[in-house]
């Protein structure tokens, strides 16, 4: 849709709503009289007239307005206003009792009061977010609001809006004004002037053309009201309908606020839609008649939208057509993807190439991690051999031993050594395995490897025991391993002529402490040599007690 169809449109409403006008204003001004019928079919005419004007601006409004919160208050305006001339039509054409007709007269300030309330609670709620203090602001308008109705609607009991002589009926044919109605009306006069200053300081526009355009209906909405106040001469002729009169300037009010953009409304997408650049689209009705396009424009035909419509994302020539439906139609909108396509085939290339270059890498580091394995078990072959040198040596020279021995009895004790020395060196080997995950071991897996080798050491005729208590759930991965050697150490002692061993290992004051009670024929020089600070103490002829203390400083032993 174009400029100038835009403006046929906006002329052709203002015609409609100027001819609705100009027939309600003719209406009220035919002369008829009540006898003959024709006055209650022209002022149901025109009641008619403004209720329906009314109601097609309210739609408008309900279509254009983009804020919800705002929109809703605009709605309730013209509710308000159709509520009004309702309540004119029956207080007029209805009610013949005075007191109906005076209560319908108060009724029109219910919407003559909400109105500037609602329109400031519009104006709070526009292009921004509710929050809690917003929200309290508009509590206190509505509820300033409520009491003002109050005191116009209670009127008969206190008289301080409108005061009406003792001796007549009290209509609105004859009254004063108190000092109620001052209230009232700096009560509106506060609310739209409020709205305005509002608007107007949230306004994005820095240029703030035609500002001036929303002050000329409440100009003259303030002038009527000067001019009803004292009662101007040829008013009630002019402008004498109170409901007709501000309903118009009200309204005027808000479209002009909306004309010169303090109000968003959504009704110029076209506009931005033409003028945007960089962007080939068109949207086109559901006959694939184009209505909008925009500034840089795409030339399609309707051959072209049918394949885009059928076939989603046709191409031609390295042109992508994109389409959409929408509401009415549908939107069509063209890419360029030669550069795109381009650099997908760079990018394609590249991904094999980096493909390629991974298969290498991961080869590379199935390579790596296999020389790193071996040399992990190579590094922890020679630990285990370095460790366990002596007891290797010892295992060789047993089955030596056993290949030349020819004694029964010997034969067993030999097969006994190699099964108490072979069952060290698994379990050695297990908590130095163990030990290279964490630097602590459990005192479970102590207790297990000393509980295997004491089963094994009936073979030899030695009975063994042995006691462990540290408090503690893990211990020093080092201190584990000095331990079970110490414990070896002293069992290879008895496996010449057997005898018995109690092995204790406890915790005094934070140190690990071994002591042994041996009993048999043992030479104890050996291990003298190989714990220097061994405390040893023989308590008779074979029986011995050995003392160690064991601590992580420099890898050395200490004696108690």
């Amino acid at each position: 849709m174009n400029e100038k169809t835009e403006k046929i449109k906006k002329i052709r409403n203002l015609l409609l709503a100027g001819g609705c006008i100009i027939t309600a204003i003719i209406c009220r001004h035919l002369p008829a009289n009540r006898e003959s019928g024709w006055l209650a079919f022209f002022q149901l005419t025109r009641a008619y007239l403004y209720i329906t004007l009314y109601c097609v601006w309210g739609i408008s409004l309900q279509r254009r307005i983009v804020n919800r919160t705002a929109r809703r208050c605009l709605c309730g305006i013209a509710s308000l206003m159709i509520f009004w001339f309702v309540i004119r039509t029956l207080k007029y054409d209805v009610f013949y009792e005075p007191v109906l007709r005076r209560y319908s007269w108060y009724c029109y300030y219910i919407p003559l009061l909400s109105i500037p309330s609602l329109s400031v609670i519009a104006a709070l709620k526009m292009r921004e977010s509710e929050n809690q203090k917003r929200r309290q602001w508009t509590g206190i308008f509505l509820v300033i609001t409520v009491g003002v109705i109050l005191l116009v609607m209670t009127n008969d009991l206190h008289q301080l809006v409108f005061r009406f002589p003792a001796e007549k009926p009290w209509t609105d044919d004859e009254y004063l004004y108190g000092p109620g109605f001052v209230f009232c009306v700096a009560w509106i006069a506060i609310g739209f002037l409020t709205m305005l200053g509002i608007l107007i300081a949230k306004c994005r526009n820095p240029e703030k053309k035609k500002m001036w355009l929303p002050f000329v209906p409440l100009g003259l909405f303030f002038i009527w009201g000067i001019a009803n106040i004292f009662r101007v001469p040829y008013l009630k002729i002019i402008a004498g309908d109170m409901a007709a009169a501000c309903c118009l300037l009200i309204a005027a009010l808000f479209e002009s606020c909306i004309q010169c953009g303090l109000i968003l409304v959504n009704n110029r997408y076209g506009e931005l839609f033409q003028a945007s650049r960089g962007i080939n689209a068109q949207i086109s009705d559901r006959n694939l008649n184009i209505r909008y396009t925009t500034g840089d424009g795409i030339e399609l035909d309707k051959e072209e939208m049918k394949e885009a419509l059928e076939n989603p994302g046709y191409e031609k020539e390295g042109i992508r057509l994109n389409s959409i439906p929408i509401n009415g139609g549908y939107a069509f909108w063209i890419e360029d993807i030669r550069q795109h396509r381009a650099a997908y085939e760079s990018f394609y290339e590249l991904r094999e190439e980096l493909r390629d270059r991974n298969q290498l890498l991961k080869l590379e580091y199935q390579k790596e991690k296999e020389r790193k394995q071996a040399e992990e078990k190579n590094r922890l072959y020679d630990l285990m051999q370095k460790q366990t040198a002596e007891q290797f040596q010892q295992i060789a020279g047993y089955v030596d031993q056993l290949e030349q021995c020819t004694d029964h009895r010997e034969y067993h004790r030999l097969l006994g050594k190699i099964l108490i020395v072979g069952s060290y060196l698994k379990r050695r080997k297990n908590l130095t395995l163990s030990a290279l995950e964490g630097k602590e071991l459990k005192e479970e897996e102590l207790i297990q490897s000393l509980r295997e080798s004491c089963s094994n050491l009936i073979f030899c005729e030695i009975q063994g025991q042995y006691y462990i208590e540290t408090g503690k759930e893990t211990l020093p991965a080092e201190l584990v391993l000095k331990a079970y050697d110490f414990f070896e150490q002293t069992v290879e002692l008895l496996l010449e002529q057997g005898g018995s061993l109690f092995y204790r290992l406890t915790d005094m004051d934070g140190v690990l402490r071994i002591s042994v009670n041996l009993e048999g024929v043992c030479r104890t020089e050996s291990l003298q040599e190989k714990y220097p600070l061994l405390h040893m103490e023989q308590e008779e002829e074979k029986e011995w007690f050995l003392a160690l203390q064991l601590s992580e400083k420099g890898g050395r032993d200490e004696i108690l």
